[in-house]
């Protein structure tokens, strides 16, 4: 990916991250958040998921730090990440379906 350029072809910085499972599915894009702001170097900004971070940021702030309670993930989550990430990397590299038990 560049960003040394405007793109204002009808699929822009095209980056998506999505996740399928049997109980649903959710789909993240750089294109989820643009920001029209020309005086900047371009004329839109992309900015990934402010609102995922920013609540995120919040919750821990205001309910883990201030009340004590449970982060909303831990390492099993952190472990679970990485192995997602290790699937589709192998996927990429092999042309592969990666099933992963949970």
């Amino acid at each position: 990916m560049n960003f040394s350029a405007d793109d204002h072809s009808s699929d822009p910085w095209s980056f998506y991250i999505k996740l399928i499972g049997t109980k649903g599915s959710t789909r993240y894009s750089y294109n989820d958040w643009v920001v029209n702001a020309p005086a900047l170097v371009h004329s839109h900004s992309y900015e990934p998921y402010p609102h995922t971070i920013l609540e995120t940021d919040r919750h821990f702030i205001e309910q883990v730090i201030g009340k004590g309670e449970e982060p909303l993930s831990n390492l099993e989550d952190a472990i679970l990440s990485q192995r997602i990430l290790d699937a589709a990397q192998r996927s990429a590299d092999d042309g592969l379906h990666v099933r992963l038990s949970l």
